[in-house]
């Protein structure tokens, strides 16, 4: 799957942009890493209502925002052991035993794994209490401190609406998390004691207001901007693809128990009920090692050239082929 995933993005993209490093390389000289996702003008409005609160003189006094504010802490998402929750109960069970640090965090969001989270959590010790599901602007007062301990995502959305209205967010340094890392109240850690050192500082300090340049980096249209600039191609790097183009000796060189090259030819995929489509009009197969396998080849390339194949049928006219095969892609040429 990841080799036709690479033809077809190497033969039909000019560009592939990838929310974070978590993505797999399918096109190296192809692709950019850029967060083109956005948050709803709600959170932004958020944001910018408690910037004006925390640079007002009572911001010292407010009940939930300020240093000595009685700890407001949550975790937002689908109730899946995917998502962290585990990871985050050993965490805040670390936290109290080696700083005596105990806090109440509501855990908001429903799933498969909430009857065994809330077992669990009760069997820990812990202070939590599992609420369901909750609409993420409903929260914009009356919590500070946000912790996404989830490396399963690719580009976390709550993380994106917590920092937009303003809150701390405490997550695990992953590339998922990579673009967060730029903004002052994002508190990322590599270890158990920075988990608890980056926890303690959200709990004794208030949040830095949102800039209005933090703010605007979120928003939908500023989203729109990275997504106009990754996808613009250089003069030079087109002509480039212009000659590769006229050519006609671009391809991608595989490695196999016995060697394959495959010029590149039309194709597409399809998602059809549960298999894929495929549809080559230019395939060789070259240096096979045995005579059975020339000739299954060649039974292969005119059927190519004369009809659609689905895939069953790839594997009934090559069998041995399909056995042996472990395919590695080597320098794009």
């Amino acid at each position: 799957m990841k080799l036709l995933c690479t033809w077809m993005c190497r033969s039909h993209t000019h560009r592939l942009i990838k929310l974070s490093g978590t993505l797999g390389q399918y096109a190296p000289e192809k692709e950019l890493i850029e967060n083109v996702h956005g948050v709803r003008g709600a959170f932004i409005d958020a944001g910018l209502d408690l910037r004006d609160k925390l640079q007002s003189p009572e911001a010292e006094n407010d009940p939930v925002f300020s240093p000595t504010a009685e700890p407001t802490v949550y975790f937002i998402g689908k109730m899946l052991w995917s998502k962290g929750i585990g990871s985050l109960m050993e965490l805040l069970k670390y936290a109290d035993e080696t700083a005596n640090i105990k806090i109440h965090v509501d855990m908001y969001g429903g799933g498969p794994d909430k009857g065994a989270a809330e077992q669990r959590s009760n069997k820990m010790g812990l202070d939590m209490t599992f609420h369901g599901p909750i609409d993420h602007p409903e929260l914009a007062t009356t919590h500070k401190i946000f912790i996404n301990p989830s490396t399963s995502e690719v580009l976390c959305t709550t993380v994106a609406e917590a920092l937009a209205m303003g809150k701390f967010v405490v997550l695990p340094s992953h590339p998922s998390n990579d673009f967060f890392a730029q903004f002052p109240n994002c508190l990322p850690y590599t270890s158990k004691e920075e988990f608890v050192g980056n926890l303690y500082y959200a709990l004794t300090h208030s949040p830095e207001p949102l800039s209005e340049e933090y703010s605007y980096a979120l928003t939908w249209k500023a989203a729109t901007e990275r997504f106009e600039a990754s996808a613009c191609i250089p003069v030079e790097e087109a002509e480039q693809f212009k000659e590769w183009e006229a050519s006609g000796e671009a391809g991608v060189e595989v490695s196999v128990n016995c060697l394959y090259f495959l010029e590149w030819g039309s194709f597409f995929t399809a998602l059809m009920a549960d298999s894929i489509l495929l549809s080559f009009t230019s395939i060789r197969l070259l240096s096979l090692r045995s005579s059975k396998m020339k000739k299954a080849a060649t039974c292969w390339r005119s059927h190519c050239k004369s009809q659609e194949t689905t895939f069953e049928n790839f594997a009934i006219l090559c069998p041995k082929i399909l056995k042996q095969v472990e395919v590695s892609l080597t320098e794009w040429n």
